[in-house]
This record gives structure tokens, C-alpha cells and sequence, in this order.
């Protein structure tokens, strides 16, 4: 087996890879492909790709993301080796914490590589849909919030993703008390990034994100949120698990009302 940078010409082998139960995982390698701080490998046996991963590199963090090993490969070890990869390839940026979003199939192999445990996800489905809420504190994405957004990200975070959040910005939702920001909602950022300091506008937000959505991920932090979705009978049908590798950041995950995406969190 030998691992090699991922090509264009992959991509039909990154679909057959498709966990039957993952959002479609085509365009966001395609994503990788085409984006200098993402770095995504391939282990290839007998001129076939059995398994793939990604580091992202963000300006002082990375995430390894979209660990997939063929079903007929698994329990060979190869998650290990390609993890292990992927960490030294990170290293060698002088990137010194590493995040990653596990399942429960990937958590004992991060163990293995030293990766703690930080914090859980958990997923909610076809629950009562939120009736509409008032769109009164609601605006559309202002530039001069900019600086405010960017602060609210990075203290939920604990990192600075101006290279991630921005581009999807321009169709962003305001929540504006007092004509300071309260809140955001980026609809068009992974499944539609919420993040809030106050529990009124990240409930207000989510419910409105729920007229069109039928997912809820959300942090076991964020207890506001989780009570709300199971007061609306939604149906907890998977969880992740947090992790990290180096050096601990400052979080607060308790501000996060929709994550981004399994990616970066």
C-alpha cells in the first residue's frame, strides 16, 4: 500500500468510497482539490483507491477530516496509518493543535494517536418543525458586522477562520439587538453555521433555519438547544465526538446553536 497526494482523476474513486449514511462526500473533495490549504491523500493496493483522508490547514489550527477506508479494507489498520499520516504532514506546518470530528467507528483509532476527547455532537432528525419565528431582530449580512461576526466565531471556536467563514457571508442572517449583533446564521456555510450569545436569538435563528432543514447538529454544551429540539420531538439518531491532538485551545461550544459540518466542526 503507498499513500499520494489525491488527483482530479480520483473523484470517481472517491465516490464509490461514499458511506451510505454521509452527506454526498463529492463536492467537498472537490472543494479540497481546488483549495491550497487543504491537502487530501489517497492509499492505493493494487491500483485501487481503498481509503482517503484531507488536512485542512487553517491559519493556526488544522482539522483532519473525511477519514473513509473501503469496507473490504477495514480492521487492516490503514485509518491508523493514514491518520498518522496526516497528523506528521500537519507537524510539519509547526501547526500544534489538531481537531478532528470522530465516530464512533474512527474514536478508537484516534485514541491510539494520542487524540483526547473535547467535547460531543449530537444529531437530531423530523422532530415538530418550529413554528416561523418573527423576523424583527432578523437582517440580511452588513459589512460593518464583520469584525463582530468574526469575534463571536472565534470566541465559540477558540480559532481565527476568516479563510473558511467569509465566502459565505453575503446570504448570512443577523441577529441585531440594540444594533449590536447578537447572533448569526450563515445558511450557506456547511449545514448552516449558528452561532449566538444569547439563547433567544440562537433558538430564533435555528427555528428558522428548521422551516427548510430537517438536521439539527448541535454541541452537548448547548443544553438551551438540546432541550429545545427534544421538547419538538426531534430524534437523536447518531453522535460525534469532538477531539483533540496538541496543544488546548480556548472553546466555548456552548455559543454553537447549528454546527458547520463534520469537516471543521
Amino acid at each position: 500500500m503507498k499513500i499520494a497526494p489525491l488527483l482530479p482523476a480520483d473523484l470517481s474513486a472517491v465516490k464509490s468510497l461514499q458511506p451510505p449514511d454521509w452527506n454526498n462526500i463529492l463536492p467537498m473533495h472537490e472543494f479540497y482539490l481546488n483549495s491550497d490549504f487543504c491537502k487530501t491523500f489517497k492509499c492505493v493496493e493494487n491500483d485501487q483507491v481503498i481509503a482517503i483522508g484531507t488536512a485542512i490547514l487553517h491559519l493556526e489550527v488544522a482539522w483532519i477530516a473525511h477519514i473513509i477506508v473501503n469496507p473490504e479494507h477495514r480492521n487492516k489498520g490503514i485509518g491508523l496509518i493514514l491518520t498518522d499520516y496526516l497528523v506528521k504532514h500537519i507537524q510539519s506546518y509547526q501547526l500544534q493543535t489538531i481537531y478532528l470530528l470522530a465516530t464512533s467507528l474512527g474514536e478508537p483509532v484516534y485514541k491510539k494517536l494520542g487524540f483526547t476527547k473535547e467535547g460531543y455532537y449530537t444529531f437530531y432528525r423530523e422532530g415538530i418543525k418550529p413554528t416561523k419565528p418573527s423576523l424583527n431582530s432578523i437582517h440580511g449580512y452588513h459589512s460593518s458586522y464583520l469584525s463582530d461576526i468574526l469575534e463571536l466565531d472565534y470566541l465559540a471556536y477558540g480559532e481565527p477562520r476568516e479563510i473558511r467563514l467569509e465566502p459565505f457571508l453575503d446570504n448570512a442572517l443577523l441577529y441585531i439587538e440594540n444594533k449590536k449583533l447578537t447572533g448569526f446564521y450563515a445558511p450557506d456555510f456547511g449545514e448552516g453555521l449558528i452561532i449566538s450569545k444569547s439563547k433567544e436569538a440562537g433558538i430564533t435563528l435555528q427555528s428558522l433555519r428548521l422551516q427548510t432543514q430537517q438536521v439539527a447538529v448541535v454541541p452537548n454544551d448547548n443544553i438551551a438547544m438540546n432541550e429545545f429540539l427534544i421538547h419538538h420531538q426531534y430524534e437523536v439518531f447518531r453522535s460525534a465526538t469532538r477531539m483533540r491532538l496538541g496543544i488546548e485551545r480556548p472553546l466555548n461550544l456552548g455559543l454553537i446553536y447549528q454546527r458547520v459540518s463534520g469537516q471543521i466542526g
